[in-house]
């Protein structure tokens, strides 16, 4: 008799085993295994710490900070894909951390979810701006204005995208909306200087460019007493000047 055809309970029980093990692969092999169970719990306290973190980089900016948040944020979303608070704060600090795509992603999931923000919507539509992705973002920032029509920045956008698009006789309507919310936009003020003079109107372009200058002129010097307040929080008149600037800017802090 052949000495490999000896069987043992030890050599059967190995077949046995090897049986099963290749029954287990197969079920696996064939996507036959239950997918993951949301840990809210694990999401809860990644989403904590992550929102922490990112305190904290607000506070005092730092890169190796702002990236150990992103990886609390991105733990969050994978531990609970659906929770739609954990998907906004992901994507806004992936937006601090320049990261476009990333944020428009976790902010598609969070409107796919029903999630109905205009503010989420602006957002969308300027990081879909920045990719140059115009059907995107006009679509956003649409959507958007049928729901709030007092942000100045979302018609600074919308402005921008018009811009962009030749549109620019409704692009000056934009940045003029968004001035007549807020006086003080220097941005929509440079904007608006710019189509205006692409319409043919040098008067209104140099009207627009002057107001830039001084409310441009006033948050530099906002900037820098910000920065001596900081250095020398015990300067009764450095804390006044920064209230003063504040005044001018129309701002609350």
């Amino acid at each position: 008799m052949p000495r490999f055809a000896t069987s043992t309970p030890i050599t059967a029980l190995a077949v046995h085993l090897l049986l099963f093990l290749g029954a287990c692969s197969e079920g696996s092999s064939n996507g036959q295994a239950p997918p993951p169970k949301e840990d809210l719990e694990g999401a809860r306290v990644a989403y904590q710490r992550g929102s922490a973190q990112v305190k904290e980089h607000l506070k005092t900016p730092d890169h190796a900070t702002l990236r150990a948040a992103i990886d609390s944020l991105e733990e969050s979303v994978r531990l609970a894909p659906n929770e739609i608070l954990h998907r906004l704060m992901a994507g806004r600090t992936q937006e601090l951390a320049l990261n476009s795509e990333a944020a428009l992603a976790h902010y598609r999931v969070a409107t796919g979810l029903g999630h109905e923000d205009p503010l989420v919507w602006r957002r969308m539509g300027t990081l879909a701006l920045g990719l140059g992705d115009l059907d995107q973002a006009r679509g956003c920032f649409e959507r958007a204005l049928s729901q709030q029509a007092d942000d100045p920045e979302l018609f600074f956008g919308y402005g921008c995208l018009l811009d962009l698009e030749g549109e620019l006789e409704a692009a000056s309507q934009a940045f003029n909306a968004a001035i007549a919310i807020r006086s003080t936009y220097d941005d929509a003020y440079f904007r608006l200087a710019k189509v205006l003079r692409g319409l043919g109107d040098e008067a209104g372009a140099d009207a627009a460019r002057a107001q830039f200058d001084h409310w441009h002129g006033v948050d530099l010097d906002l900037d820098e007493a910000r920065k001596h307040v900081r250095m020398h929080p015990e300067d009764a008149q450095g804390v006044r000047a920064v209230g003063l600037y504040l005044f001018q800017l129309q701002r609350a802090e």
